[in-house]
C-alpha cells in the first residue's frame, strides 16, 4: 500500500522519529513504530531521507562552538572524502589524526563520573563504539550539508558486502535498513554532543528535523527552497564553549 493511499508522509515519520533522540521515556511500543517508519522512508524514498538525514547532521555539528574538535574532523565513506586528512579506508579521524568514534571522544564536554562509560546516565549514549562510515558521515558534516547528503548517497548507492546479499527482491529493504542504520547512529552522536551544550531541554533537534523535512520534500521534487536560510539559523544556534567542571568516581 502506497503511503498515499494510508495518509503517511516521510514529514510525518521524520517529526515523529526525531522524539526518539529528545525524549528517554518514549514508550517501547512508540519508538519501535517511529524507527520502522523512518526505515521505510528510507526504503521507499531514499532521496528525501537522504535530504532529511544530511540536513539534520549537518545542523548539529554546525551549531557546535567553532573550538569543538568534532567540527574539524576529516572522514571518508567509500570513495568519498571530507576534510583536509581523511583516513585511507571509511571512517573519521581527529585534526590530530586520532581516530574519531568511541566514548572518548565525548569526554572533554563529559567528564565520566561513573568507572564504567556503560553505567554512565550521560556517556551510556555513546559508550558503544560508533561504525565506521557512521563516523565518516559525522565528518562529512563538518563541511556542510551537501557533503552529508554526499556522504549518505555513497551509502545509500552501497551494494552488501560479499557473500551476504539477499535475493534481489530484497536489496530495496537491505539499502533502506542500512541506510537508516547509518544515519540514525551519525544523528544520535552529534544531538548527545549538542545536549552538552545546551541541555536536555534543547527544542533545536524538533526544529531542525522541521524545517529538514519541509526541504527534503522540495528537494526530493527538485523544486526551489531558500537554501541560504540554512546558514542564518545555524548561526542563530551556535553554542558557545564552556568549562566543564571536573568531577570523577572517586568523588562521590
Amino acid at each position: 500500500m502506497s503511503s498515499q493511499a494510508t495518509g503517511f508522509t516521510p514529514a510525518d515519520a521524520a517529526a515523529t522519529w526525531t522524539q526518539t533522540l529528545i525524549e528517554p521515556l518514549l514508550s517501547s511500543a512508540r519508538r519501535a513504530i517511529a524507527e520502522d517508519a523512518m526505515t521505510r522512508v528510507c526504503t521507499h524514498h531514499p532521496r528525501w531521507a537522504v535530504a532529511f538525514f544530511g540536513g539534520f547532521i549537518a545542523d548539529m555539528v554546525g551549531t557546535f562552538p567553532p573550538e569543538d574538535p568534532w567540527r574539524t574532523l576529516s572522514g571518508r565513506v567509500g570513495s568519498e572524502v571530507f576534510g583536509p586528512r581523511p583516513p585511507a579506508t571509511t571512517g573519521a579521524v581527529t585534526a590530530s589524526g586520532a581516530p574519531f568514534g568511541t566514548w572518548n571522544d565525548s569526554a572533554d564536554r563529559l567528564p565520566l563520573i561513573y568507572r564504567l562509560p556503560g553505567d554512565d546516565p550521560q556517556m551510556v549514549a555513546v559508550a558503544d563504539p560508533l561504525p565506521d562510515v557512521s563516523a565518516g558521515v559525522i565528518a562529512a558534516s563538518c563541511y556542510g550539508w551537501r557533503d552529508a547528503v554526499k556522504a549518505l548517497t555513497f551509502v545509500q548507492l552501497s551494494s552488501p558486502p560479499a557473500g551476504e546479499a539477499p535475493p534481489a527482491k530484497w536489496l530495496p529493504r537491505w539499502s533502506g535498513a542500512n541506510l537508516y542504520a547509518v544515519a540514525s547512529q551519525a544523528a544520535r552522536w552529534v544531538v548527545h554532543r549538542r545536549r552538552s551544550y545546551a541541555g536536555h531541554d534543547d527544542v533545536w533537534p524538533l526544529e531542525s528535523a522541521f524545517r529538514w523535512a519541509w526541504r527534503a520534500d522540495r528537494i526530493a521534487a527538485d523544486a526551489p527552497w531558500p537554501e541560504a536560510d540554512v546558514d542564518t539559523q545555524i548561526a542563530e544556534e551556535t553554542q558557545v564553549w564552556d568549562v566543564v567542571p571536573g568531577f570523577g568516581p572517586d568523588d562521590f
